[in-house]
């Protein structure tokens, strides 16, 4: 957990983990908050493998934190598969962004298998309710949940860069107020996910 501009320490905390860890499936996992607002940490689940030393909610503000990547902050972790076993690092993690008008959960899927290729996942899940002229929540919206009960589903996009199993794979995901920028690649022995949360303008009014 440290600011944007010091985004090199994220990534070499993890990968330090990673060289504790030792182990032949690991899923290097980086969140990075360009918003105007925090990111909050909902839930997560893991259905394959186990996360290395701290849970999720570390990224999120280290120990003793708030539960929330400032904006302007990234977070880092390391998930893998667990020790003497034959499976893969698979699970998800879920933010909660208060936007402007309408609030949102948004879980982030990822998949290294014991067998097969890596694959990533966002989904955008908009608070319901009542909207007004500007399409923002009026009164008491209701808020989706972020858990994830499908998420080999919700990890629809396969690495697709060649035989270079180093290259990273990009994909998007947007709304009407912010985007996410997801890139990984396929290195069962340091798969990457990188999460860039970034703002988009403003609609007209």
């Amino acid at each position: 957990y440290d600011s944007i501009a010091n985004y090199q320490n994220v990534l070499n905390f993890v990968q330090k983990a990673a060289v504790d860890k030792n182990c032949n499936r690991m899923s290097k996992i980086y969140i990075k908050n360009e918003l105007s607002w925090n990111l909050e940490y909902a839930c997560w689940g893991s259905t394959s493998g186990e996360w290395y030393h701290h849970t999720p909610s570390y990224a999120f503000g280290g120990l003793g934190g708030q539960n929330k990547l400032a904006q302007g902050y990234c977070g880092g972790l390391l998930h893998s598969k667990k020790k003497h076993a034959a499976c893969g690092s698979v699970g998800y993690i879920s933010v909660r962004i208060r936007a402007d008008g309408k609030d949102y959960i948004v879980p982030l899927g990822f998949s290294m298998p014991y067998s097969g290729r890596t694959s990533a996942g966002v989904q955008i899940r908009a608070e319901d309710g009542v909207m007004d002229e500007r399409g923002n929540i009026s009164g008491h919206g209701v808020m989706p949940t972020g858990s994830v009960t499908e998420v080999d589903q919700l990890c629809c996009h396969g690495w697709d860069a060649g035989t270079d199993r180093e290259t990273m794979t990009y994909f998007s995901e947007e709304c009407r107020s912010f985007g996410v920028e997801v890139s990984f690649n396929d290195n069962k022995t340091d798969a990457q996910f990188h999460y860039r949360f970034y703002n988009k303008e403003a609609p007209p009014k």
